[in-house]
Parts: C-alpha cells; structure tokens; sequence
C-alpha cells in the first residue's frame, strides 16, 4: 500500500516564513539557515502564538530522558540562534517575550496555509458550540407554538 504524501505546512508571520515538514525559515524569500532544534523550538512557539510555552514543555519536546545534555543550556543557546535569525531581542521583543524561569510566549499574528490561525480559546469554543439546528424555527425556540 502506497503512503500517503505529505503536504506542505507554511507558517508565517511579518517577513517570514517557515515549512514545517522541511524545517525552512525563509525572510523574504530567502533561506535563512537555523539547526533542527531551534527550528523546533520556534514551530512549538508558532503553533502556540500567544500562549506560555515552558521550558519544560519544550524540553520534553525536544530533549528526552535518556539524552545527556545540559537542558538548561541547549534551550538558551536554541533562543539565541532563533532571535539572531529573526533580528530579534530579548529586551525589546518583536516576536519572542521571555517570561524568567517559566518559558516563552511568541507575541506576533502567525497564519497556516494562508490563514490565521485560531487561538486555542477559538478552537475549545468551536468544539463545544453545537451546529444549529437548520430546521429550528428561531421565532419559535421557546418551546410555545403559536
């Protein structure tokens, strides 16, 4: 049986870009070299915009059990390469807001696919939200009938 293919995840924000399945930043249309784990970290931070994501969340992400790493510094040196290839700073954020000692928020609008993506309270209140019912009279969804 063949496997499907995959297609394409574009995320963008301001003047860039970033493929997912690929792991390309592009600024403008040109290829912007970042390593395989800053590129995660950013994608976890895009699919999150405006949430905290912690350290913890993106270390277990990133980094499992068994590896002997030094964590702490492996995520601070994956920001420092995620702000340089975005003119980012840490003091004055465009994209990256450092909340000390729990994590990172990432502050601009990010579109998938050519749209923007829903904020997770977007995405909770259309799950709950039942489909209206197209037969419903609404003059008459008081239970009385006239």
């Amino acid at each position: 049986m063949p496997r499907p293919r995959l297609r394409s995840r574009l995320l963008t924000f301001g003047v860039f870009e970033l493929e997912t399945l690929t792991g390309e930043l592009r600024r403008e249309g040109r290829l912007i070299r970042l390593r395989h784990q800053p590129v995660r970290v950013l994608q976890l931070l895009l699919e999150r915009a405006g949430d905290l994501v912690t350290r913890r969340e993106i270390t277990e992400q990133l980094w499992p059990d068994d590896v002997d790493v030094d964590v702490e510094q492996g995520l601070n040196h994956c920001m420092k390469e995620i702000r340089a290839a975005l003119g980012d700073r840490p003091d004055s954020p465009r994209f990256i807001q450092t909340l000390p000692r729990r994590g990172y928020r990432f502050l601009s609008e990010v579109q998938a696919g050519g749209r923007e993506m829903p904020s997770p309270e977007e995405t909770q209140s259309s799950r709950t939200k039942p489909d209206p019912d197209p037969d419903a009279d609404p003059g008459l969804g008081d239970g009385r009938f006239e």
